[in-house]
Parts: structure tokens; sequence; C-alpha cells
């Protein structure tokens, strides 16, 4: 008899002559995270995904998200009015730290460009994505099943569970 999801949310890999054995959750399909629930998990990557948008003042950490413009920010804390680089969130003086762009030869020293190639919207697209990435890989996702048969010398006591109610095991990659 198979117990209800609240009742046991773990799955316990049966196939312990593998050496696997491994325990995850039947909810989310993640390696069990303990009392945490599940949503906590999908809580961390998107706060990851929303900070990769959010650039601090390196003075006085005021937020700020930039929608147009060069790379050259201004803190708008009246207190502050620190200018720092968007792209390498470094405190900067004038312009001496931008190359012209594209529009013509770059100073010396120049570090960063004054204005992105890429639009806006592409560049923050890519920066979501990779702290999205970055985050899943983080909290050790384990992955989908998988097309391939399972390997033979790995046996499963698959009985235990019915057939319409199997779990992957990212360990012994079998059902």
């Amino acid at each position: 008899m198979e117990a209800s999801v609240d009742a046991d949310p773990l799955f316990r890999c049966q196939n312990h002559d593998g050496g696997c054995g491994i325990v995850s959750c039947r909810r989310c399909r993640e390696r069990n995270h303990g009392k945490a629930p599940c949503q906590d998990r999908r809580t961390n990557v998107e706060e990851a995904m929303t900070a990769a948008l959010i650039r601090l003042c390196p003075a006085c950490k005021t937020s700020y998200i930039k929608i147009q413009g060069c790379n050259k920010m201004t803190c708008t804390k009246e207190t502050c009015k620190a200018t720092f680089c968007y792209i390498c969130r470094q405190i900067v003086f004038a312009y001496d730290h931008f190359s012209n762009g594209g529009a013509g030869p770059s100073r010396d020293g120049a570090k960063c460009r004054l204005y992105d190639a890429q639009p806006l919207d592409e560049q923050h697209a890519q920066e979501v994505e990779a702290a999205r990435v970055r985050a899943e890989t983080a909290q050790a996702p384990i992955p989908g099943p998988s097309n391939a048969p399972p390997t033979p010398a790995i046996r499963h006591t698959s009985a235990l569970i019915p057939p319409n109610r199997r779990m992957w095991c990212s360990t012994s990659r079998t059902l």
C-alpha cells in the first residue's frame, strides 16, 4: 500500500546494492531538503534572479535597476551622490573609467564601455538566466528522468511502487 505524499513526502531509493539509497522529496523531486518547504527552494531561485537585476550603490548600498542610458550611474540619495559603473559596480570619477563605446578610439586605462552594444533587455535576460542557473546548481537539484534504459547491472525493487507512481533516482539513474 502506497503512502500519500502528505503522510510520507520522501522517496527513498531502494537500490542499496548500487550504493544509492538517496532520499528525495516526492513533491518537488529535489534532494531531501528536510523541513524546509519546497516553496523555499523556489523562492531562493526567484530571489537570486531578482538580485541579478539590482545594482547597489557601492558607497551607501541604495538599490538601483537601470532602465536606459549609459553605464555611468549616479546615486540619487541626497547624502551620497556617488558615481559608479553599472557594469563592474565600482566607484568611478568622471568618464575616465569608460571607453567611448565605439564612437572613437578607447582612452588609455578605460575599463568598461560607456554604452552597451547589446540592448538592455537582452542583457538583463542573460543576467537573470545566469543567476537562475547558479541558484539551482547551488541547491543540487536532481535531474529528471532520462530516456536511456536503466543500467542492467542495477536492480531496483520497483515492485514496491505502483507502475504509475514510479520515481526517478538520479544516483543509480533508474526508475
